[in-house]
């Protein structure tokens, strides 16, 4: 459908990067390949067969770049043998829309936005820290965005939060997402594994400061006095620094919103593909 192009971007590494490989070699047509998959990262990795390792390594061997989101996954993909021409380049966030404002609201606010799947983002262990948090200071609300309480009713039962307010809110459209960001007081992460999240970026975009597991690249893209990265389920250091952002210190959100647009913004990242697109080009040549 498209006739005339002179490079291809593949946004996943695999099978699609079987179609950009067949156009390389057929017609000399350059790609590159954006990865963001924490399916590369050990134990997870144990789950790729050996005809999707084998062709992946052709696929990478290929590309003119490969650019993972961060260097935690240049590590974790070279270390299935993937060998290739790696670049990092970081997710996007939309700074026009994820933006500061002032936050109004007298409650303790903290949100959580994500897939709600536990085994990956530690849903029921939040909810632990949840408890020893509302038996220390009571009352407080704790968004959960992006899934319903069904899988930790039970959890929810036992728990049995009498003053804090404990809130699941479905798949929501971004513009909506915008306006719980804004209400925080605090961003959450408290994940077994990850990448570079988006949401962490785009909570940075809106000046408010995050609490996440260190796991992963996100330390790569953290600077120290945006919020706290603590070790994967350490609940203690979790509760102590929810208390501690529970004070409301004082946070710069013009100076988060600044980082964001430098590193994560629309022009930002286009910027860095459009380099590594005429780069491939040249090389193609």
């Amino acid at each position: 459908k498209i006739e005339d192009f002179q490079v291809i971007h593949v946004n996943t590494l695999y099978p699609f990067g079987w179609f950009a490989w067949y156009l390389n070699l057929t017609k000399k047509i350059p790609y590159i390949i954006s990865e963001h998959w924490t399916g590369y990262h050990f134990p997870q990795s144990k789950n790729i067969s050996f005809f999707q390792k084998m062709g992946s390594k052709i696929i990478v061997k290929n590309a003119s770049f490969v650019c993972p989101v961060a260097d935690n996954l240049t590590t974790s993909m070279q270390q299935l043998g993937f060998k290739g021409n790696y670049y990092k380049v970081p997710n996007v966030v939309d700074t026009e829309l994820f933006v500061p404002s002032k936050n109004s609201s007298t409650t303790f606010t903290i949100i959580h936005i994500s897939s709600l799947f536990d085994a990956h983002k530690n849903i029921s262990g939040m909810l632990e820290v949840a408890k020893k948090l509302e038996d220390k200071i009571g009352n407080f609300t704790w968004k959960f965005i992006g899934g319903t309480e069904d899988n930790f009713k039970n959890q929810l039962k036992i728990l049995n939060f009498r003053k804090a307010k404990i809130e699941f809110i479905n798949h929501i459209p971004q513009k909506e997402l915008v306006n719980h960001l804004q209400s925080a007081s605090v961003f959450v992460l408290f994940s077994n594994y990850e990448n570079l999240p988006c949401v962490i970026l785009e909570a940075f975009s809106c000046g408010i400061p995050v609490i996440s597991a260190n796991v992963g690249g996100i330390a790569e893209y953290f600077p120290n006095d945006f919020g706290k990265l603590i070790p994967p389920k350490n609940k203690e250091q979790f509760l102590e620094n929810l208390l501690y952002f529970s004070k409301k210190p004082p946070i710069n959100k013009n100076k988060m919103h600044a980082y964001a647009i430098e590193n994560f913004g629309k022009n930002a990242i286009a910027n860095s593909f459009s380099q590594l697109y005429y780069s491939s080009l040249k090389t193609n040549a």
